[in-house]
This record gives structure tokens, C-alpha cells and sequence, in this order.
């Protein structure tokens, strides 16, 4: 990895540490206004989701630190980059329970708003404002994917946030629980959406599922601008935040064992410089010859009804 990415993502792990710790503060601050100052359905749907805001931090910091350190094991070659998923699935199930009945206690037995909510969604709109400046700017240093998503997360929180003060404040000057409910509902959907989008993209990584589109194509782009190669074939698999797989280049039957460890090495460093978030990455040096070789003569077996290697079935599938 390149050494100014590097020492960046130090920092980047101090800010994802700050927001989480910042969230959990915050988390305890509206539990201890509940207790002492009276209970609100909505500042108990929004502690709820300031909790889920601190895991989401951890769990990013989780991811930086996997990047920084890059410690694998003999039991663990790979390296532990799904247990960033595994954390999340379980995150998600936890706080979409708790939010689903914290909705359904505020909608069966509503009550009337406190006063002391209107500072509390202030505080809490320069909180998490405050945390995405600065998570976005850590994130556009060390180009950490997993930062950036919880950068742009804290925008989105700050949003809703001034959607709930307006709610609340329509409440106390009109009297009318119905505003409440509104806000309850939008604070909880906003909970939920995230679960689910969280435990599907814990879900796919665990499988191995193909990263997005525009990742496999800004990769390819890499490889084929550094090596002057044709890319054959890619067979890329999200882990965690990051993604790794292999890349398969089609060169001249004329290259050499050296030129091809070269250019696979070359590759491979201009896609860890670029993209932090790759990491075990495979770059093999095809002659294009043996490719179509290697066409040929899987059809060949598909006509005399023989079996395909799984080698050979990749490359031509």
C-alpha cells in the first residue's frame, strides 16, 4: 500500500473511533434526559439509532484497522475480513428489534413531548454535522470506502435530525400528537432501512457475492492502463469492506516467465496505490495462445459429452 494512503488511514481510524465514541456519548446523554427529565418515544427511537450510529463507526474502524495492519494467520491465511460482516449481521438484527418496538410502544401509548427534546435533536444535529466534516475529510485522504459511507451516513442523520425538530416543534405549538407519530415513523423507517441495507451487504460479502459495477470497471480500467494488457477475465468476491479475488490478463504467446512476473507485480501495486480497499489481489499472465487453447479444446469435450475442469470452465465462462 502506498505510504501516504497508509498514514492517512491512521487518522482516518482516529475519526472513525471519535464518531463512535462521540455516538455512544450522545446515546447516554438522551438515556440519562429519559430518566431524569421525563420518557419520549422519539428521543428513545433516536438513542436507539445514535447506538446504531456508534456501531457502524466501530465497525468501520474494524475495517481500517484490518487495512493498516493486514494480520493474517496460519489458521486464517486470508485474513479476518468478513468478521467485519459477521459483526454486522448481528448489529443489524439487535437494532432493528429494538427499534420495531420502540415504534410500536410510541404509536399503542403515546405521550405528549417534552420540552427538553428541542436542544437535545440541536445538540444531536451539530453532533452528528460536526462528525461527518469530519469523517469526510479523513476519507478523502485516505480513500477509505468504508469511511466514506459512514461520512455520508452522519449527513443523512444530520438531515433527519432537523426533519424530527420540525416535527416536534409543529407538536408543541399545535398540541396534536400526530406530528409525533410522523417523526417516530420517519425515525424508525430511517432505522430499519439502514438494518436491511447493512444486513443484506453483511449477507452478500459472506457469500462471496461480486462487488458493485462501477468497482469491477474502474479495476479492469487499472490493470489494462498499467500493464498495456488486455484484461481476459476478472472473478472478484466482496469480503468485509474490501474486495479481493483475481485478475486474469491476456498477453503475447511470446512473453517470458520474468516479463510476466513483472507486469502481474506492476498491476498489482497500481491497484493497491489507487484502491486501499483491495487487498489479496491475483494477477495472472495468460499467453493468448494457451487461451484459446485452453477454448478449444473445452469444446471439444462438450461434443464428446466429457467433463470440464473447473479451470477450464472459468476461463470460458
Amino acid at each position: 500500500m502506498h505510504r501516504q494512503v497508509l498514514r492517512n488511514s491512521k487518522g482516518a481510524l482516529r475519526a472513525a473511533l471519535i464518531a463512535g465514541i462521540v455516538s455512544v456519548i450522545f446515546a447516554a446523554g438522551e438515556l440519562l434526559a429519559m430518566n431524569w427529565l421525563g420518557h419520549s418515544s422519539i428521543v428513545m427511537a433516536d438513542m436507539i439509532h445514535s447506538i446504531l450510529d456508534a456501531l457502524m463507526s466501530f465497525a468501520t474502524a474494524f475495517s481500517i484497522y484490518i487495512v493498516t495492519t493486514r494480520r493474517r494467520s496460519s489458521r486464517f491465511p486470508w485474513g479476518l475480513y468478513n468478521a467485519e460482516s459477521l459483526a454486522s449481521m448481528f448489529i443489524a438484527i439487535v437494532t432493528l428489534f429494538y427499534a420495531l418496538e420502540t415504534l410500536y410502544t410510541g404509536l399503542t401509548s403515546p405521550t405528549k413531548t417534552p420540552h427538553y427534546v428541542i436542544p437535545l435533536l440541536l445538540v444531536g444535529f451539530a453532533v452528528s454535522y460536526s462528525m461527518y466534516r469530519l469523517e469526510a475529510r479523513w476519507a478523502e485522504r485516505s480513500m477509505s470506502s468504508s469511511l466514506r459511507s459512514d461520512a455520508l451516513h452522519a449527513r443523512s442523520d444530520a438531515m433527519l435530525t432537523l426533519s424530527a425538530l420540525a416535527g416536534v416543534t409543529i407538536e408543541l405549538t399545535s398540541g396534536s400528537l400526530l406530528p409525533q407519530a410522523v417523526v417516530l415513523l420517519l425515525i424508525t423507517g430511517y432505522i430499519v432501512r439502514d438494518s436491511l441495507y447493512i444486513f443484506k451487504e453483511a449477507v452478500l460479502s459472506i457469500l462471496g457475492a461480486m462487488p458493485s459495477k462501477e468497482t469491477v470497471e474502474h479495476l479492469i480500467r487499472i490493470a489494462e492502463s498499467s500493464s498495456g494488457l488486455k484484461v481476459h477475465k476478472v472473478m472478484l468476491k466482496r469480503m468485509g469492506s474490501f474486495v479481493s479475488g483475481v485478475i486474469m490478463l491476456e498477453a503475447e504467446p511470446t512473453i517470458n516467465l520474468g516479463e510476466a512476473h513483472r507486469i502481474s507485480r506492476k498491476v498489482r501495486r497500481a491497484i493497491y496505490r489507487e484502491r486501499p480497499d483491495v487487498v489479496n489481489l491475483v494477477v495472472v499472465i495468460k499467453p493468448r495462445e494457451n487461451i484459446i487453447k485452453i477454448i478449444r479444446n473445452n469444446h471439444q469435450y462438450r461434443e464428446r459429452g466429457q467433463p470440464i475442469t473447473s479451470y477450464s470452465y472459468q476461463v470460458i465462462k
